[in-house]
């Protein structure tokens, strides 16, 4: 059922394949969706989907945990789903209905969400009463209350907190377990292909040889992370492969490849070629610390061969904005971007990689246009056949290593702390560390 008691029924998913698949709606990525020719609804709790070719991944990227569409109630939205793109600003979109173990209750924007039990769960009313998720940008604040268990976990940590999570489970007397999971999320820098400086593949390499990984990891999330050079994890991916190249800490190798290439050391340390400097803009997320300390690193360690990479940040809601007009990422208003993105069990990249999913109506905001790599994506999606499907991914990752269009660092091991009265909390890195609520008692 929906929360608000009405039935969820097979209508509901028909109506969110019909919201994707409309050009005026503001979507991440119509993969998949795209590719359905029809939804049979005969039963209403049987949806029997037509595809027009077959789409491995399936299972993860269509209304799962995981997809970019969880299914949407079709009595609510259905006269927001018009030609004048209303869908976009729909006060669901503040206010949602869902059909979850806890329903919404309240959002006050910048310092909590208030959500409450749904008794009509079909897999049973859950345990807890409410759940209350808070914003706290305070860690000092949000310490004192784990102490206290004023609040009862930390969570979704970037590394930075590992220190003291750990200290304050380190004393029994505070009630506390501190543990890091291995996660498909990663950080990593992507350039802006569209940009003339990062069409040269010299510069692109240089830069990726000069970043210290290894300094990333111990001294900004101390040690919760694994040194990436793909997109696929090697703790958790079927599809990793090491037959790449590794673009491992070498400042000498990226200034030669840069003297090679032309770019000479002006008098300010900046490298000129034909009378352009090797500067650009370097953008983030202001509420990471993490991203901004990355940022920091890097800046100076790029300083170091020559290149001057200037601060240009901006808030998360804009930095992942899906209106081309203003989104950082998807209006492609950058050069240089990091920040960290979440893959999943199913190697599929082709949101954020194919030459087919250019940002707006995909993912792929480095405008990376590979054919190679392409081709390999697209083969991955039309068979079953994983040998053929890891083959085809490692094709895309000696790509990726080999073209450069973005610098992988680390995948993040998620750190959490917790009240160690709170039962029932198994992480899981495939779905959601938070994917069975219900189960929860305290």
């Amino acid at each position: 059922k929906w929360h608000d008691g009405q039935p969820l029924r097979c209508d509901d998913l028909k109506f969110t394949w019909e919201v994707v698949v409309n050009p005026r709606n503001l979507v991440n990525t119509t993969d998949g969706y795209r590719d359905i020719k029809d939804i049979d609804c005969s039963n209403s709790f049987v949806a029997v989907i037509h595809m027009k070719k077959l789409y491995a991944p399936y299972l993860q990227q269509l209304w799962g945990v995981n997809g970019n569409a969880p299914i949407l109630p079709r009595h609510i939205l259905e006269k927001y789903n018009d030609a004048k793109g209303s869908f976009n600003t729909a006060p669901y979109n503040s206010a949602p209905i869902g059909s979850g173990p806890f329903k919404f209750v309240s959002w006050q924007r910048g310092s909590q969400v208030v959500m409450t039990a749904f008794h009509d769960y079909f897999l049973g009313p859950p345990k807890l009463k409410e759940v209350v998720f808070k914003i706290m940008p305070d860690e000092n604040t949000m310490i004192t209350q784990l102490q206290t268990h004023e609040i009862d976990m930390a969570a979704r940590g970037s590394g930075l907190n590992w220190p003291r999570y750990s200290q304050l489970a380190s004393d029994p007397g505070n009630g506390l377990n501190a543990i890091r999971v291995d996660t498909f999320l990663y950080a990593h820098i992507d350039f802006n292909m569209r940009r003339p400086i990062f069409q040269d593949r010299n510069v692109r390499l240089a830069l990726a040889y000069s970043i210290n990984r290894d300094e990333i990891i111990n001294k900004i999330v101390h040690g919760s992370g694994e040194s990436a050079d793909s997109d696929q994890s090697k703790a958790l991916s079927w599809a990793y492969t090491p037959d790449i190249e590794h673009h491992n800490f070498d400042p000498q190798k990226a200034r030669a490849l840069l003297d090679a290439d032309g770019w000479k050391v002006g008098s300010d340390g900046i490298r000129v070629k034909n009378g352009q400097r090797l500067a650009f803009t370097y953008s983030t997320q202001t509420e990471s610390n993490s991203g901004k300390a990355t940022q920091e690193l890097v800046q100076r360690e790029w300083h170091d061969i020559g290149a001057d990479a200037v601060v240009k940040n901006s808030s998360t809601a804009q930095f992942f904005d899906n209106n081309p007009a203003s989104g950082v990422l998807q209006g492609g208003h950058y050069d240089v971007a990091g920040f960290s993105w979440v893959a999943a069990a199913d190697p599929d990249d082709s949101p954020i990689y194919s030459a087919d999913n250019f940002a707006p109506r995909g993912q792929n905001a480095l405008f990376w246009n590979d054919a190679r790599a392409t081709a390999a994506m697209n083969d991955a999606l039309k068979t079953l056949d994983i040998n053929r499907r890891k083959a085809d991914y490692k094709i895309v990752q000696q790509e990726l290593a080999s073209q450069v269009p973005t610098i992988f660092l680390y995948f993040l091991k998620e750190p959490y702390v917790y009240n160690t009265d709170l039962k029932g909390f198994r992480p899981s890195p495939v779905i959601s560390p938070f994917w069975n609520p219900w189960e929860y008692s305290i």
